[in-house]
């Protein structure tokens, strides 16, 4: 049984799999409706209790006012959190996360 493919190679359902995604991500971070679908395609999040790669940086969109967490050995994403890490997306969107970030720590 051949899948339609809808643009850029993805099937329906794919297209379908990933809208919902994005709903997902905007209706549980209402902070992230300034963003973009085709900036919220390119997050990946990490999983709860996924070992994180020591020296890498995270960016946490569950509280995005912590800003930047550096991994160290050992380290994993807490419970609750919704890590993404810097070499995932382009410096654009880090940017664009980390700034927003930084607007929300202060007072």
């Amino acid at each position: 049984m051949r899948s339609e493919q809808s643009s850029g190679g993805l099937s329906d359902r794919e297209q379908s799999e990933r809208q919902m995604r994005i709903d997902d991500l905007r209706s549980r971070f209402k902070w992230l409706e300034s963003f973009s679908d085709v900036e919220l395609r390119e997050i990946s999040l990490c999983s709860e209790d996924e070992e994180l790669e020591p020296g890498q940086e995270y960016f946490d969109v569950s509280h995005p006012e912590r800003g930047v967490i550096t991994a160290n050995k050992g380290d994993r994403s807490p419970a609750g959190s919704c890590y993404v890490s810097r070499s995932s997306v382009s410096s654009q969107l880090w940017n664009k996360l980390v700034s927003f970030g930084e607007r929300q720590a202060r007072p």
